[in-house]
């Protein structure tokens, strides 16, 4: 997976899909995007970059 991330023309549907599946599994995943606070916005992100959140 790391690999496929490398190479843009990969990324770009890897990504978007990895991001809508960790928004799936979070807390607030019947939270329409445009209604997330900020918090919200850093979980997925920070768990799609491995970081803590």
């Amino acid at each position: 997976m790391e690999e496929a991330l490398q190479g843009p023309g990969q990324n770009v549907f890897i990504a978007p899909v990895h991001l809508a599946q960790l928004k799936a599994e979070s807390e607030f995943a019947d939270v329409p995007a445009e209604e997330m606070t900020p918090a919200q916005y850093r979980e997925p992100a920070a768990r799609y970059n491995g970081g803590p959140y």
